[in-house]
């Protein structure tokens, strides 16, 4: 009332002032005009400051909307987090509750289980190859890898090993355990908490060198051997989940899913049986494969992916080529997740990307943008709204030792 009044003060001087000054500037001026003229400043002063101080309002108003907006988008994300983490952990209550056996009887359930799965793995490692490459003649002195170099971690690579040996290598590798997993991260934006690890493995030959996926994945395929390989790193990741449950630390797990492990419904089928003896576990596991695989699925795999939701684990959606899906129809395949690479989110208009949130949102599919390589590209990602993101700017693959 007070700042009202004193604005006020200007116009009435002025218009005084000028009340008194015509008379002196234009004395044939009548008492009337004079009058009129007066009035008429008084307005135009009037509705200037009242103007002046309504865009001052405006002002103000859209930078407390901003800030609001802001406190708005985190909130949003800290709430649906938490909605995330309260369902898997009251599914995993659900289940709990509803298999509960006494401790010795699960403990010899879980052994059962655990021993059909290894089993499992070793009859695959049995079985005769399906290809194999000419072997090396006795008199050559090729080695069997090539001049190795060092990863982004400081870890020996063996490069360009020949197809024969490197055969032999994956073989010894998956005999002696020579497998090791790999992480890398996935954050929430804009605070790059870590959220999700994916999961990778590694080989490597009897010397500690790790084998390149590129010089040895052809040549394991042939060999019927890529079976092996993607359901090893499925039970090194449900280790790894049981020694980070054991310290107390809540964190979901992005796990391959490949069409191997899928074709393989004996070992499927014994590793969902392994969940079942093994509760605690599949909340804090995400399967994941990619968009053709999972158009192609059928019925069986349908029927233990839908047991695996059951026992409170997560599915995700990666290697999007279309992004003319429906959310929904992913929604109702209990899907929770969808990956999409920067550049493809990049390449769409900010309508494409706020349409796909939108029905994402709706589906309740939270979205995690990968390849994320760039400062440059973060920026850009940052003004589309984006929630989660993956890439070599958050952090690189990294042994499990190291990057958990």
């Amino acid at each position: 009332m007070l700042r009202t009044l004193l604005l006020l003060l200007a116009p009435i001087a002025l218009t005084g002032a000028l009340w008194s000054a015509l008379p002196t500037w234009l004395p044939d001026l009548g008492a009337d005009t004079r009058g009129a003229l007066t009035g008429a400043l008084f307005i135009l002063l009037c509705a200037g400051i009242a103007t002046l101080n309504q865009g001052r309002r405006l002002t103000l108003l859209r930078g407390e909307l901003d800030e609001l907006q802001a406190r708005f988008h985190d909130t949003e994300e800290d709430l649906l987090w938490a909605r995330r983490e309260l369902q898997s952990l009251l599914e995993a209550l659900r289940t709990q509750a509803a298999n509960r056996s006494p401790a010795p009887e699960r403990a010899l359930n879980e052994a059962r289980a655990e021993v059909r799965l290894l089993k499992s793995v070793a009859t695959q490692l049995d079985k005769p190859q399906r290809e194999t490459a000419s072997p090396a003649k006795p008199t050559e002195a090729a080695p069997m890898l090539r001049p190795e170099t060092l990863d982004g971690e400081g870890t020996r690579q063996a490069a360009s090993p020949d197809p024969a040996r490197a055969l032999t290598a994956v073989r010894e590798a998956l005999k002696h355990d020579r497998i090791d997993l790999v992480l890398q991260p996935v954050v929430s934006l804009p605070q790059r908490r870590r959220r999700f690890y994916e999961c990778f493995s590694r080989l490597r030959d009897a010397e500690g060198r790790t084998l390149l996926p590129k010089a040895y994945i052809a040549v394991a395929e042939r060999a019927g051997l890529m079976a092996a390989i993607d359901n090893m790193l499925l039970l090194r990741c449900i280790q790894l989940v049981r020694r980070i449950q054991k310290k107390g630390e809540r964190v979901g797990f992005i796990c391959n899913l490949s069409p191997n492990t899928l074709r393989d419904t004996e070992f499927f089928g014994d590793f969902v049986d392994y969940l079942d003896a093994n509760l605690e576990l599949a909340p804090s596991l995400i399967f994941e494969m990619s968009q053709a695989d999972f158009a192609k699925l059928d019925d069986q795999a349908e029927d233990y992916l839908e047991r695996l939701w059951q026992l409170g684990a997560g599915l995700s959606i990666d290697g999007v080529r279309d992004l003319e899906f429906d959310a929904a129809k992913l929604a109702a395949r209990r899907v929770g997740l969808i990956k999409i690479s920067a550049n493809a989110l990049l390449d769409s208009s900010p309508q494409e990307v706020i349409a796909l949130r939108r029905s994402l949102a709706q589906a309740e599919i939270d979205l995690i943008v990968e390849r994320i390589e760039t400062d440059a590209q973060l920026v850009e990602l940052l003004e589309l709204g984006i929630d989660y993101g993956q890439g070599y700017l958050f952090g690189e693959p990294r042994p499990a030792r190291l990057a958990a």
